[in-house]
């Protein structure tokens, strides 16, 4: 897998901006030096476990599954999401096992439609080259 893994307060997470020692780097400029956090939290109590993602509060912000989520909330990742961050136009598709994906077709449907959607585009560039 892409990234590195780190403990920070018994959870791994992974940091995602333009700076260097960001465990994922993106170099658009309308990504901030430290853009969103994705971490890991093990279910505690009401508090359900799995992969969540947290915008660090940057001007362009983050998108989930093309909605734009606000900045400083934590929200729930599952398998197949598509993310965006800033204005760039590279898509991150989450992955993982079955279980965790979505909680209906009609969800999963979009999400599948949305990941073919960005790689035929991708596609089409790359064509234009």
């Amino acid at each position: 897998s892409s990234g590195i893994n780190a403990e920070y307060g018994g959870s791994e997470y992974v940091t995602v901006g333009r700076l260097p020692d960001c465990d994922v780097p993106c170099l658009h400029p309308s990504i901030s030096r430290y853009h969103a956090v994705l971490q890991h939290r093990s279910p505690e109590n009401d508090t359900p476990g799995g992969l969540f993602l947290f915008d660090l509060g940057g001007n362009y912000g983050t998108t989930i599954n093309k909605v734009k989520i606000k900045p400083k909330t934590y929200y729930q990742m599952k398998t197949g999401y598509v993310i965006k961050f800033g204005a760039s136009t590279r898509l991150y598709i989450v992955k993982g096992p079955p279980d965790e994906a979505f909680d209906d077709e009609e969800e999963m449907a979009e999400a599948k439609e949305a990941a073919r959607a960005a790689t035929q585009t991708t596609e089409e560039r790359i064509k234009k080259l």
